[in-house]
């Protein structure tokens, strides 16, 4: 079997969010004054979030300034630790200077973390620097490790050595095919006789050829991957412990196994390769998020046909009905593969009031007239369910992210923030 993988690329966020920005003290944000308004109110803009403010030394309009959250009476104070530029050719000069500030050693590390959020504009703190400088000390990919540091700080994850190697685990290159694969192998070597664990891999991993003939029997087929993984452990734990009652079939969920597994008398790489799992599933957790009125979901699941498995990536990004139910008349759904012919292989399909559109990419030639042939037919399957397909086209990869609509491993967007009230 072919475990195949491939670096990913997910879309941007396109739904507004409305949340309070969080600001805490000892924070070292980037800003600019959009404009001054009467009785020394302004309004600042951090990233894409616009606050106002209350000045109590005078500012100037346009201008980029470096501020420190302090802690204030009422409301938070920023400090201005000085203007900036905000030229490429500044940013050595703005990391030195922040380096200055948080009074940190000038370290390969530490610059390249700071390097890293001042292009992105993301506060930085000391605790942050301090962290990632050890947890980067021995990395053999920096850019990679930065970036995962980015995305916590981006993401407001709790910043622990335990999230950044389960977010590190989902980019690790590592299937699930891989994993599910070594382990079985694992425990027949060492004999380990598990028989609902050793049978809950093989269906997971789709050992089974599956003959999936319509969207029902996919949709379920990925429901039953999605719960048997665990992804949905945590949640059905605590609504049971609200409840007061056990979870019926947690023994079927690969998550809670693989912790009980971990806890027992085995050999060591058994246990490696299990953490790697939980490692992967958490990881996928936390970046599948609810944001206001925004959800989601990013998922990588084991996907097997025709005698090959891959690994296929899922990301769904859209509202939340008033009832909390998933809105499927306006969403924007990614799937990315990597087949054994077509190879590399990204469906966007971007749905506005049942209206959908269909974007395939693909780098092999004759994508695009197999998409032509099957146009008709799938404009049928979607009248029965009452969605219209309105275009379906196949495009090569682009070099050129922003043309293609991508950006490189986005686990979300920017958010909009208005009405936080602050002191300069």
């Amino acid at each position: 079997m072919d475990y195949s993988t491939s670096s990913i690329s997910f879309f941007k966020q396109e739904f507004p969010v409305n949340q309070s920005l969080s600001l805490r003290q000892g924070q070292i944000i980037f800003g600019k004054i959009n404009k001054i308004f009467p009785n020394q109110m302004a309004e600042v803009q951090i990233g894409q979030q616009k606050l106002l403010a209350e000045l109590s030394i005078p500012l100037s309009v346009d201008s980029n300034y470096w501020f420190q959250v302090q802690k204030g009476d009422k409301k938070p104070q920023l400090k201005v630790l000085t203007s900036m530029k905000t030229t490429a050719n500044a940013q050595q000069n703005q990391t030195e200077f922040l380096l200055e500030q948080l009074s940190l050693p000038n370290t390969t590390e530490n610059r390249a973390v700071i390097a890293s959020f001042v292009h992105n504009k993301l506060p930085l703190t000391n605790e942050i620097l301090e962290q990632a400088a050890k947890w980067l000390e021995n990395s053999k990919e920096l850019k990679k490790d930065i970036d995962i540091i980015k995305q916590m700080a981006d993401k407001e994850l709790p910043f622990t050595k335990e999230v950044f190697t389960s977010l590190a685990a989902v980019q690790s290159g590592n299937s699930f095919p891989k994993l599910l694969r070594l382990l079985q192998e694992e425990l027949t070597v060492h004999a380990i006789k598990n028989d609902s664990l050793m049978g809950l891999l093989k269906d997971v991993n789709g050992d089974d050829a599956y003959q999936l003939e319509d969207g029902r029997e996919i949709n379920k087929l990925l429901r039953e991957t999605i719960r048997s993984l665990g992804f949905s452990y945590e949640a059905e734990l605590v609504e049971h412990l609200s409840k007061e009652t056990a979870i019926k079939g947690d023994t079927q969920q690969l998550k809670p196994m693989l912790l009980q597994l971990v806890k027992t008398d085995m050999p060591s790489s058994i246990k490696e390769v299990a953490n790697q799992l939980v490692e992967k599933i958490t990881g996928l957790q936390l970046l599948s998020q609810e944001i206001g009125p925004v959800t989601q979901m990013i998922m990588q699941l084991p996907f097997s046909f025709g005698g090959h498995t891959t690994e296929a990536t899922l990301q769904f990004t859209g509202r939340k009905t008033k009832s909390g139910k998933i809105d499927s008349d306006f969403c924007r759904i990614l799937f990315y593969l990597d087949l054994q012919h077509l190879k590399e292989t990204a469906i966007d399909m971007q749905i506005q009031n049942r209206i959908i559109n269909i974007t395939i990419r693909n780098d092999q030639p004759f994508v695009a007239e197999l998409a032509e042939r099957f146009t008709k037919e799938l404009k049928g399957k979607m009248h029965e369910a009452d969605y219209t397909l309105l275009s379906l086209a196949a495009k090569p990869f682009s070099n050129n992210q922003q043309d293609a609509g991508y950006s490189q491993i986005s686990y979300g967007g920017q958010a909009s923030y208005k009405g936080v009230d602050i002191k300069i």
